[in-house]
This record gives C-alpha cells, sequence and structure tokens, in this order.
C-alpha cells in the first residue's frame, strides 16, 4: 500500500464520525480566496461521515458569479460530499458541483469511481440567494447513487463499490479543477454535524474489577445500542442486552458494568447500534478504530 494511502486511512479512522442534518437557522459561510481552491479552515478537515443518505442545504450569491478563460469556464466546481467504500476522494466519491456558465448558475453531479472522475450535465439551475436541498442516497442494489437537486428528477451516477452503507471522510467546498479561484467568493451551506454513533471518551484505564467503565458517547439517531466485549483474539466473552439511547447534541453518559469473572488482560469494548437498516458499529474518536482497548484488572 502507498504511503499516501496509509496515512489517510489513519486519518479517517481516527476522526469522528458525523453525519449531515440541514438546520435552516443557522448556515455555514465557506470563504474560498482569491488565488486559492480549498475554502478557508477545511484543508485539514477529516471527519467520517456513515449512513444511506446525504441531506444538505446551500445558497449562492453575486460572489459566485466569475470568469475564467473559455477553455476552463465549463470546469465545475465542487460543493459538498464525501469520500466512499473506504477509499480516499479521488478513487471513490460522490458530491455535488456548480459552475456559472451561460449565464447562470449550473447544478452538477459528481462521482469518482475506479479512480475516474465523471460529471452529469447538468441537474437544474439555482437562483442567487435562494436555498435550494440537496440529496445523496443508495439506490436498492447499492451499486449507485441517487442524487436529488430540490425535488426535482433523480440523477443516478454509478458508485466503486456495494457496500450496504456509504463510508468515508466529508468534502467541504472547492473551487475548480486545476484553476484557482479569480475572486473571493462565499456559499452558504447548511449542516449541523453531530455523531451517528461514536464512543468519545471512556475510563478509567486501566480498569479494577468491581469498577464501572465510565463511557461518554454521542448519539445522533435514536437507537438501541447494545455493548461488546472481546478478548485479545476476537472472541466476544460478554454483551449487554440492548440499551435505548435517543438522540441528542450533547455527549450522554454510561456506566458500562464489566464482568467480575474476566481475567486480567487487555479487551476491546465496541458499542454497537442496532438499527432497521442493519447493525452500526460506533467508531472510537481518536482510537483509529471501532473498538476501545481496555486493560482490566482483577
Amino acid at each position: 500500500m502507498h504511503l499516501f494511502k496509509k496515512i489517510l486511512i489513519f486519518i479517517m479512522l481516527s476522526a469522528p464520525l458525523i453525519v449531515i442534518s440541514p438546520n435552516e437557522s443557522k448556515a455555514e459561510d465557506y470563504f474560498i480566496r482569491k488565488g486559492h481552491q480549498f475554502a478557508d479552515g477545511t484543508l485539514n478537515l477529516n471527519h467520517w461521515f456513515m449512513g444511506n443518505k446525504f441531506e444538505f442545504k446551500a445558497a449562492f450569491n453575486s460572489s459566485n458569479i466569475y470568469s475564467l478563460p473559455s477553455s476552463e469556464q465549463a470546469d465545475s466546481n465542487k460543493l459538498f460530499g464525501f469520500s466512499d467504500c473506504r477509499q480516499w476522494a479521488g478513487e471513490s466519491s460522490a458530491r455535488f458541483g456548480w459552475r456559472w456558465l451561460n449565464n447562470r448558475l449550473e447544478i452538477t453531479a459528481v462521482t469518482h469511481y475506479d479512480g475516474t472522475w465523471h460529471l452529469h450535465e447538468i441537474m437544474g439551475v439555482a437562483e442567487l440567494n435562494k436555498v435550494y436541498n440537496f440529496k445523496i442516497e443508495l439506490s436498492e442494489d447499492k451499486a449507485f447513487y441517487i442524487y436529488t437537486f430540490n425535488n426535482g428528477n433523480p440523477v443516478k451516477m454509478k458508485r466503486d463499490c456495494t457496500d450496504d452503507t456509504m463510508l468515508g471522510y466529508f468534502l467541504y467546498p472547492f473551487f475548480g479543477g486545476s484553476e484557482k479561484s479569480p475572486q473571493d467568493m462565499t456559499v452558504s451551506v447548511w449542516n449541523k454535524p453531530h455523531a451517528n454513533l461514536a464512543l468519545e471518551k471512556a475510563g478509567p484505564n486501566p480498569l479494577k474489577a468491581g469498577n464501572p467503565l465510565h463511557l461518554q458517547l454521542r448519539i445522533g439517531e435514536a437507537m438501541d445500542v447494545k455493548f461488546e466485549v472481546f478478548n485479545i483474539i476476537g472472541q466476544l466473552v460478554y454483551t449487554t442486552k440492548p440499551i435505548r439511547f435517543e438522540a441528542s447534541e450533547e455527549s450522554q453518559d454510561f456506566n458500562l458494568e464489566i464482568p467480575g469473572n474476566l481475567s486480567s488482560g487487555m479487551y476491546l469494548v465496541r458499542p454497537m447500534g442496532l438499527l432497521d437498516s442493519g447493525p452500526l458499529p460506533g467508531f472510537v474518536v481518536g482510537s483509529g478504530g471501532e473498538s476501545y482497548k481496555l486493560i482490566y484488572l482483577r
């Protein structure tokens, strides 16, 4: 595996799991400076996305009217999206695009699969200073993305895998292909990040027998959660009954009682969401994986 991919996978596994939940009361303005491509503050953002649907709202303004050499004017800028199939964005990704062309702001659908760029021209036209809905979801067979712009006709784009859920890191507003922004510009996006199921903190570690393991969980969707404990060779040694958690924007505290008959040693603790669409492993923020490594002392 190339060094770049190893670094990318490490970054992805170390990042919090978040999903998009539109909130029209608060927009986030992404500012792209003249001569730049990345929106300010997004170059080193690496946040997980996991789900079967990706939704947000966005609005454009007069700063998005621009002029480039004729050979580049038709290139699509990037709005918002995600990498997928546990790959980096240049190999597998889905996102909406936009461009100022034909004296109007056109919305496009953009994907990468097999490491190749694909563009659907065009999904629709956005008026300036008006909020629009954007949605990407999976086809029934999971092999395609279904793009919808403001409840218009859906567009179907090929996907790079058939995993049950879309899984990768967020892609933020970006200007151009190779060209850089000819002026300062902003795009407003309504996106309230929160964890779908993430274990943010746990302790104490090491844990002495007879004491509970205190967990801080981020739950972005009401669900039943069970907690599984594995020994170091991967054998399941303990599991709880499903416990109901309600969605919350704040961390939720939970005390996990570890059986006192376990031997001293290293164990792996994993939260598992139980959804209608199937099991959802919880990610451990900052640990680089789905399980929390616990030292247990008798």
